[in-house]
């Protein structure tokens, strides 16, 4: 499966091939809000989750929720 992706303003690119199909997620979250440049908008969707700074939330505890692989 080819894999492709970008940073927010798209300067940055990058394409792999990746031998696993990875689940999507059902919801996104976006970290350290309050410290974004302003003239950067945050592209959030209903059921995103939005942190000024960091979860209580552990990158762990996110993946398993998400039922995601942790390694």
């Amino acid at each position: 499966m080819r894999l492709e992706g970008s940073c927010h303003c798209g300067a940055v690119r990058f394409a792999l091939d990746s031998s696993s199909r990875l689940p999507v997620p059902p919801e996104h979250t976006h970290l350290m809000l309050a410290f974004k440049a302003p003239w950067v908008e945050v592209e959030a969707k209903p059921g995103d989750k939005l942190f000024d700074g960091y979860p209580d939330e552990s990158l762990a505890a996110w993946h398993q929720r998400q039922r995601l692989p942790t390694g």
